[in-house]
């Protein structure tokens, strides 16, 4: 590149006489190193918008620049930009925001934004002569994170739209973005979904055939589809956008695309998207023959994906592209209708929610009328009873008639246009009292029909209003009583708040009427029912939860629609105005007006405030919500609570009302902490009596509820002006000061009396606790005297421990509340100082470390856990609070900081126990969970993971063998906490290489406790790629799905299957010796494999690999090419020759894995069918050991499973076309017959058991002399397995038909064999029999291979 520098030019005259004084300015702003990064945004999207919009692109034209040619990398300092044009603003303004490009403080996303500034303002530094190769990041940067960061900014932002006479720069940028794209050290990095980013950016700047440049474009496929199952955040979508751009070359979608969909199951649901794309671009009859697939395959799978709650949405995706870009609804109708007639009703339901969401009114009638259903409906309304006469469709009639309650609701706007609504209705009802007890999911959909045809046609005339009314409250009563249907209350619920609310709307149209006796039904049966039957206290009696929230919530509504919360009352229910509540007036008799009835109502209402004492929460708050219109308290006193209301409610109706409010408020809380100190006397002179006598006399004189009173009075109801508290921060600071007098008494009770040089900072531990408990009962008065009144009693010494329990346990519960109300109290404290950004105020700076103090201490030194997570919630608050803030008060963030740095370097004294150091644990995770920043410096975890626990060398000296534990016990189970935050998913994933691997290497210590907190780590891990299991319902599938790739895997978390590769490698037995078994390979004695084996091979067994790219080339590369083999095919092709090995593996389990990983890792398109026939062969013809065999029977049945289940409706070849199960499993049974006569001898019982289900599954009959012989008529070495195979047996011959004879010989009674048909498969067993081979088969494997 020439450097025109020396040639600068004059301001273009075109440039607004503004643009620089702008430039100027965003120079002054952006001169402050530390500035927030709300303030730097606001600058950016200035300058984006300024210098980035059209008009100025227009007015720069093209920038003539001398060909780029080949010049020094970048590596510029900010400060040699000082050489080219220093006194241009431009120039200053690039070099200020190029500062902050480099801030290392700045997240990945916050640089995003402002490389798109920097590169719009070197627009115009180009103008003004600066040469372009002085721009940070026109050439490779070395670091990925920087080059993603740098094109993006050149590819969003208007810089590359005048640079388009400047030969070979965007295919430069383009190159380089490729380079990162197609990098294999990607791995799960932000960088990577920056790069996917610009890939889109490219496509629309060059098109898609300049998309992949010089690559071939089956790169790029392979990448995406490699990352089609990413935990990363729109990963997914990314991959998606760019195979939609691919699949625009109809070459490349002809030669690559279709054979890869045509060879995927249905089971995968990258099936279903990629389809959709293809779709969207081509028609469906030119894809019908290209890939091919006929409309009865489409339908079967898109019946399958109503099965697999990981495939709905792909279903719902190809159901809306056929029906509206495809024109083929007749096709949707016609499946629809299929469904709904053969389909059960819990999958009619699945596709009503999913595919009727872009259905309209007319596709509904044209579902309704290929139903017929309106004949079907006349007919069943016109019948004299409701099961007389039956002239139903099976569909309708079966599984007690759900399906037609469904289709009644489903259909519903029809059916309210039918001529005989009103005998469909009660037919329906008649039918729903024969029926009793409905199921839950019938009486739903019956109560919501009723609902919608009251709403719709209660007016009209058109049915018996007053009737159906009574039905719908009579099926509401009858399910509120019903143990169990809670969702069915929750839509009784919104039924009759929905005709409430439209009964009193009617009332307000002239021309409209609702029945009066229906609408004093309802009105009464939400109000005064409720009331008397559910609402009224119940004395000593507990509440029933389900009908009292149902009750209360039906009542709820019907005071909402009488009384609301005007803005003059913001807290105490007022009477609605006249209009809104005259619908109730008719109802009333002549002799009581509507004001005295609402007065008395009012009294009513309030007389619920029993129920603020609830113990169920939600109870608990719908009746705050109904009488103070509030959504939660920190204390459920129902006197406190109307204090409070009316002295807020006053405030806002008074405008000089402030000062009153706060004079009030501050004798309720001078109240308040008078009687905590007076409480808090009492307990510390006898700890013990206080909780007896205020537990069994004086409830609300407990000390938890004392200072949940006090949070309520400082902090329940919101100051002037949206403030925290209508309290000064000298009241508060009162409290605060009594209340950490409260805090230090309970620390002190939980702590030992031996000095405090005998002790570590912390101690927490149960015994401790113990020791704790009982010393507080032994300074009890109250306590001697009952123990001296049981020993004159001479009681029995079971009686006194049970006595001494239950007072601890009273202490107990008193210190867990107290400590909890304590940490909410200084939560909202903490919080309120926050608010008031107290930069300078020393003193509440320190009140503020003083309570994160306190919330820490009281994290650390209990051993309850209910207590530490509810503390630690509190603490979860203030530290995100902190950090949201930390831009705007620097000074609170630091002194967060300091806090945990305190406790960073802590180590307890008992550091392997988990359960006494939970708090700890939990303490740190509240600091560590919300003080991320993109693991920049300065961030709490990054130095966690980077420097305390140096977690990338940890893993490297595990790589290379290292078998030292090198994370304590305590940071792995910190670890995986951290792995557990959904939060910090993305600061995670470039960190779980390493996290699995020392996880792994950790889970072969022989310490438990160091292999429980990894197996834990690695749980949490393994999750994030293998994905969580899905709902499904597919009682044809033989094999469940797998939702991840292993090419994924192998490609994004390389280093874990490598390192997984060497460790199971290396666990393999060396060779034999002749019959002597000689020691593992690599592997110490003391170092457990088995749970290694386990964990890998579970792990593995949930991925599957899918064959991507094999598809489309029909030979594979010669040995001697030179292309070197993708990483991927090397892995899996070591991990199959470790699982043959495995499968005569002396452990049962790990055969069991091993076979099913063996079935997992062959794709099912190509290589199973291939490889079924040398299995069986070899399974019949084999004379290695028994394990071997055992394992290999297995193998066999797994992959034809796997094959049979995931071949359904993927048309293979012409022989297929009829039943793919039925030929496969005919394919493999004429298998079985040709090779079952190579394998002679006795066989163990628990081989011949496996054969025999391998047998059963192929479809044997059980008289077949393939079973006979391989099964029945053989010897057994001894009786292990004897047992199981008798059952099984027993089973299938329909009784006690099998004898045992002492060689092992099985033969049958045929006296007593069942001449029924016999069961197509034996079902599996509750139970796994865990018995394993015996070490004496050692010498019987020796004689069988002789």
């Amino acid at each position: 590149m020439v450097d025109t520098s020396g040639h600068r030019m004059p301001p273009d005259d075109e440039v607004p006489d503004g643009f620089y004084e702008m430039c100027d300015d965003w120079a002054e702003r952006l001169r402050d190193e530390k500035l927030p990064f709300t303030r730097l945004a606001l600058i950016c999207k200035e300058i984006c918008n300024t210098v980035g919009r059209k008009a100025a692109t227009a007015r720069y034209g093209t920038i003539d620049l001398a060909e780029v040619q080949p010049s020094p990398p970048a590596t510029l300092d900010p400060a040699a930009l000082d050489t080219f044009a220093p006194e241009l603003p431009p120039m200053v303004v690039a070099r200020r925001l190029l500062a902050h490009l480099l801030d290392g403080r700045k997240t990945h996303s916050q640089r995003k934004i402002v490389a798109k500034s920097y590169y719009n303002v070197w627009c115009q530094n180009l103008l003004d002569g600066a040469s372009l190769y002085t721009m940070w990041g026109v050439h490779d940067l070395a670091d990925p994170d920087d080059n993603s960061v740098a094109l993006y900014g050149m590819l969003h932002s208007r810089f590359l739209t005048p640079l388009q006479t400047v030969p070979g720069l965007a295919g430069m940028v383009a190159d380089r973005n490729l380079a990162l794209f197609l990098s294999p050290a990607a791995g799960y990095t932000r960088w990577f979904n920056t790069a996917s980013e610009n890939v889109l950016a490219i496509a629309r700047h060059v098109g898609p055939p300049g998309l992949y440049g010089h690559e071939r474009p089956e790169r790029l496929w392979h990448v995406a589809l490699t990352n089609l199952e990413s935990p990363y955040h729109g990963a997914r979508e990314y991959m998606l956008a760019l195979l939609k751009l691919l699949v625009r070359d109809e070459t490349f979608a002809q030669r690559t695309v279709r054979p890869e969909w045509a060879h995927w199951s249905w089971l995968d649901r990258n099936k279903f998207h990629l389809l959709a794309l293809l779709l969207d671009r081509y028609r469906w009859e030119k894809l019908r023959d290209a890939l091919p697939l006929s409309e009865q395959q489409l339908a079967d799978g898109l019946r399958l994906s109503l099965r697999y709650k990981h495939l709905y949405a792909g279903g719902q995706t190809l159901v809306r592209l056929l029906y509206t870009n495809q024109h083929m609804a007749d096709t949707v109708y016609g499946l629809v209708a299929s469904i709904i007639l053969s389909e059960p009703a819990a999958i009619v339901q699945t596709m009503v929610k999913y595919w009727f969401s872009f259905f309209t009114p007319k596709s509904y009638r044209t579902v309704y009328e290929r139903l017929a259903l309106d004949a079907i409906l006349t007919s069943f309304a016109q019948r004299p009873g409701p099961t007389d006469g039956d002239t139903l469709p099976p569909y309708l009639s079966s599984n007690r008639y759900e399906k037609l309650f469904l289709l009644v609701y489903l259909f519903r706007q029809q059916v309210q246009s039918s001529g005989v609504l009103q005998p469909l209705l009660v037919q329906l009802c008649a039918l729903a009292e024969t029926l009793q007890p409905l199921a839950p999911a019938t009486l739903d959909l019956l109560i919501c029909s009723l609902g919608h045809y009251l709403v719709a046609c209660g007016a009209t005339g058109r049915i018996d209003t007053l009737q159906h009314m009574v039905a719908l409250t009579r099926h509401v009563q009858c399910a509120m009583e019903a143990p169990g249907q809670m969702a069915t209350c929750r839509t009784c619920v919104t039924v009759c708040q929905r005709l409430l609310t439209h009964i009193a709307t009617t009332h307000q149209e002239q021309h409209r009427s609702f029945p009066l006796d229906a609408q004093a039904h309802l009105a009464k049966f939400m109000s005064y029912d409720m009331y008397d039957r559910y609402l009224l206290p119940a004395g000593s009696t507990p509440l029933d939860y389900q009908p009292t929230v149902t009750a209360l919530r039906l009542f709820a509504a019907f005071v909402e629609q009488c009384f609301e919360f005007p803005a003059t009352s913001p807290y105490v229910l007022q009477i609605r105005a006249d209009g809104a509540v005259r619908w109730i007036g008719p109802l009333l008799p002549a002799t009581l007006p509507l004001p005295e009835l609402g007065a008395s109502f009012r009294s009513m209402v309030y007389g619920l405030q029993h129920l603020l004492r609830s113990d169920f929460d939600d109870i608990r708050a719908i009746t705050l919500t109904m009488l103070y219109n509030r959504a939660g308290a920190f204390c459920y006193d129902p006197r406190l609570q109307s204090q409070l209301a009316t002295v807020h409610s006053g405030a806002a109706a008074t405008p000089d009302a402030p000062d009153q409010v706060r004079t009030t408020v501050r004798l309720l809380l001078n109240v308040t902490l008078a009687r905590l100190a007076a409480a808090l006397d009492d307990h510390e002179r006898d700890f013990y009596a206080s909780v007896l006598a205020a537990e069994e006399d004086n409830p609300s004189g407990q000390l938890h509820r004392l200072i949940e009173r006090c949070t309520e009075v400082c902090f329940g109801f919101a100051g002037p002006a949206g403030g925290s508290s209508v309290l000064g921060g000298d009241d508060l600071l009162d409290a605060h000061c009594c209340l950490d007098t409260v805090c230090a008494f309970m620390l002190r009770s939980l702590s030992p009396t031996t000095p405090l040089a005998d002790q570590c900072i912390v101690q927490t531990n149960f015994r401790q606790l113990d020791r704790c408990l009982e010393r507080l009962l032994n300074q009890s008065d109250v306590w001697r005297r009952t123990r001296t009144v049981a020993d004159d009693a001479e009681e029995a010494g079971s009686s006194d421990c049970l006595q001494v329990s239950l007072a601890k346990r009273k202490i107990q519960v008193a210190l867990w509340k107290t400590l909890r109300a304590l940490a909410i109290f200084f939560e909202q404290h903490a919080i309120r100082i926050m608010d008031r950004q107290v930069r300078s105020a020393g003193e509440q700076l320190d009140v503020f470390r003083h309570e994160l103090a306190s919330l820490v201490a009281i994290m650390v030194s209990c051993c309850h856990r209910g207590a530490i997570e509810a503390t630690g919630l509190s603490l979860s608050r203030v530290v995100r609070h902190a950090v949201q803030l930390k831009e705007q008060d620097p000074t609170l963030h630091r002194a967060v900081k300091q806090v945990y740095c305190r406790w960073r370097d802590y180590a307890p004294a008992s550091p392997d126990d988990f359960r006494e150091n939970r708090g700890l644990i939990w303490m740190r995770h509240c600091f560590l969970r919300h003080d991320t920043t993109d693991l920049r410096e300065g961030s709490l975890l990054r130095d966690l993971l980077h420097h305390k626990l140096k977690l990338g060398e940890c893993a490297l000296y595990h790589e290379r063998g290292g078998q030292r534990v090198t994370v304590e016990v305590l940071w792995l189970h910190q670890l995986n906490l951290i792995a557990r935050e959904t939060a910090l998913n993305e600061s995670i994933l470039p960190h779980l290489d390493e996290l699995l691997i020392v996880a792994l290497s950790h889970i072969r210590v022989t310490r438990w406790c160091v292999r429980n907190a990894a197996l834990q780590l690695y749980a949490s891990c393994a999750q994030k790629l293998t994905g969580q299991g899905q709902q499904q319902c597919d009682p044809g599938a033989d094999w469940p799905p797998a939702y991840t790739a292993f090419e994924e895997v192998a490609c994004k978390a390389t280093r874990t299957i490598r390192y997984m590769i060497r460790q199971l490698d290396g666990m393999l037995p060396a060779p034999t010796n002749g019959y002597r078994r000689s020691k593992r390979r690599t592997q110490p004695d003391h170092c457990p494999t088995i749970p290694f084996q386990l964990l890998v091979l579970q792990f593995l067994s949930k991925l599957e690999y899918r064959g991507y790219g094999q598809h489309h080339h029909p030979e594979p590369v010669a040995p001697s090419s030179t292309t070197p083999c993708p990483p991927h095919l090397e892995m899996v092709g070591k991990v199959r020759a470790i699982l043959w090995q495995l499968l005569g593996h002396e452990h049962d389990l790990v055969r069991k894995l091993a076979a099913r990983c063996f079935a997992q890792l062959h794709d099912y398109a190509t290589e199973l069918p291939a490889l079924l026939d040398p299995l069986v062969h070899e399974l019949f013809s084999t004379r290695g050991s028994v394990n071997f065999r055992h394992g290999l029977c297995r193998a066999v049945l797994a992959c034809v499973q796997r094959y049979v289940t995931l071949c359904r409706h993927v048309q293979r070849d012409e022989t297929d076309r009829a039943s793919q199960r039925t030929a496969t499993l005919q394919r493999v049974r004429e298998m079985v017959s040709r090779h079952w006569h190579h394998e002679t001898g006795g066989a163990p019982f628990r081989y011949r058991t496996e054969l025999l289900g391998l047998l059963r599954y192929l479809g044997f009959a059980r008289d077949s002399p393939v079973l006979e012989a391989l099964v029945l008529n053989r010897t057994a070495p001894n009786a292990f397995g004897q047992a199981v195979l008798v059952m099984q047996l027993n089973q299938l011959y329909g009784g006690a038909a099998c004898t045992v004879s002492p060689a092992g010989v099985v033969s049958i009674d045929q006296t007593v064999v069942d001449t029924g048909e016999p069961c197509a498969q034996s079902t599996a067993l509750p139970y796994e029999i865990s018995l394993e081979w015996d070490r004496e088969l050692d010498a019987l494997e020796a004689a069988e291979d002789d």
